[in-house]
């Protein structure tokens, strides 16, 4: 087994891998160095195992790359793929927003920057920026597919500005389109359009008009054209195979927050489930924007807290259940939380190339509009609620019941948390030792300093007067 590489000006540790030779040129580099944050050893050691798999992680996301990439070069002379006129708006609109979206994140107070790329872009077009409306594109392609025609010369003009656009975009779908063809043609003149479009659009937000820029909701459609690139083993998995995968690599770079990892996976995976069983057998290469919605439907229409005889059937059986005997249905942030869930382990099947787009993103919005925010104030027990509890038997006549094999929890938790404010969880994990003295203030420690132990946040480490 490999070991961490010592610095020798710096002392510090490294995770250092050779890039295999076949994935090199893509990859960019023959050797990778990550460094580990930490002079010592020991720790080192802890920190090396998760490290040295992430990067083989890139490795193999660089190699799923290239094989797709393949793939499409080969399928362009054997089984090509043509485009509808719908197929060229949806792939065109996609990287008008995509540029959008880079102008309004952008960190510069003025668009100069952008004004002039869009500028030069156009300048670069020459004639084909003048193209404005369908019946010149189709025009344009005539005059390019004529052999004797003059515009042959400016194509290579059209390919220079537009070309590694077009191929991105096509590639992202999987689609193997010929340069050669009307396609890809018609595609490169619609994306000229589009930088018509975006040279307006940066003016606009450098006078501070947002107004005006708003995404194309046509880019959330579906192309026409399914993909035809040959099923390699990563483009049938299910989302059961590549939550499985998500789960190792969680727990590889969360290695010493096991108790939090093991809550959030087993949360995880009751979604998994349930979306596994609406969908069974579906890659998640195949899985739509339309899947996603049908499921939060679902889950919005299930029981809350069922008991175990509901919760043990099936998803449309506890919803017909729940239809029968009127109970109370999951709320819309339940649901925004585990379609949330989802999101991650889809989100991790795009890191590793499975799938090219996330279909659950976007689709919370319309439950967060539906979701009412609690006060602090009625989340708060009242004066009468704070007298239930501690008048019970618990507290006046030493009542212990069942729950005596956990010691005299009962009796300590609910007053500690009357003081502190603090949250179950992390009072229930509490040490002897977390019970500490500094200049006469005792105080609590709430921390996540060991497996069992975890708080919900880095921001929620603290020490608690008593």
């Amino acid at each position: 087994m490999a070991q961490p590489w010592k610095h020798p000006k710096t002392n510090v540790y490294y995770c250092r891998r050779s890039v295999p030779k076949d994935i090199r040129k893509a990859f960019g580099k023959t050797e990778v160095r990550r460094s580990l944050g930490t002079k010592v050893l020991s720790e080192a050691r802890r920190l090396y195992p998760s490290v040295y798999e992430s990067i083989s992680l890139e490795f193999e996301s660089c190699k799923r790359k290239l094989d797709v990439e393949r793939s499409l070069v080969e399928r362009k002379s054997s089984n090509p793929d043509s485009l509808t006129r719908k197929d060229i708006s949806v792939l065109s609109a996609r990287y008008y927003n995509r540029e959008l979206k880079r102008m309004h994140e952008s960190d510069s107070l003025t668009g100069f920057t952008d004004i002039a790329k869009y500028d030069l872009m156009l300048v670069r077009l020459g004639q084909w920026s003048e193209i404005e409306t369908d019946a010149q594109i189709q025009e344009a392609v005539n005059s390019l597919n004529d052999s004797s025609s003059r515009q042959l010369d400016d194509i290579e003009s059209l390919q220079e500005v537009l070309g590694d656009e077009a191929h991105s975009l096509l590639q992202e779908e999987g689609l193997a389109v010929p340069e050669s063809s009307q396609s890809y043609l018609m595609l490169m003149l619609e994306l000229a359009k589009v930088v018509k479009r975006l040279q307006l659009v940066s003016a606009q937000l450098h006078v501070g008009d947002y107004e005006s820029s708003q995404p194309l909701p046509i880019a959330e459609q579906s192309l026409s054209k399914s993909r035809t690139e040959p099923a390699t083993v990563k483009s049938v998995q299910t989302i059961e195979a590549v939550f499985a995968e998500y789960e190792e690599s969680l727990r590889l770079h969360n290695q010493g927050r096991e108790k939090t990892i093991d809550k959030t996976l087993k949360d995880y995976g009751v979604v998994v489930k349930r979306f596994s069983e609406v969908f069974p057998n579906k890659a998640v290469i195949d899985v739509t924007r339309q899947d996603v919605d049908t499921f939060r439907t679902l889950l919005l229409k299930m029981p809350t807290r069922p008991k175990r005889n509901i919760s043990c059937l099936s998803v449309h059986q506890q919803i017909q259940k729940a239809d029968e005997q009127e109970l109370p249905r999951l709320s819309p942030s339940t649901v925004k939380k585990q379609l949330m869930a989802l999101s991650a382990v889809f989100e991790f099947a795009k890191e590793q190339y499975i799938i090219e787009v996330n279909p659950v993103h976007g689709s919370t919005k319309r439950l967060s509009s539906s979701i009412e925010r609690r006060k602090g104030s009625d989340k708060q027990y009242t004066s009468r609620d704070l007298e239930v509890i501690f008048s019970s038997p618990i507290y006046t006549s030493g009542f212990r019941g069942q729950q005596s094999k956990y010691g005299e929890a009962v009796y300590w938790l609910p007053l500690l948390a009357y003081y502190t404010g603090c949250r179950a969880e992390e009072l229930a994990q509490l040490y002897v030792s977390d019970i500490r003295e500094t200049d006469g203030v005792h105080y609590l420690s709430i921390e996540a300093g060991a497996p069992d132990k975890s708080v919900k946040n880095a921001g929620s480490t603290r020490y608690v007067p008593l």
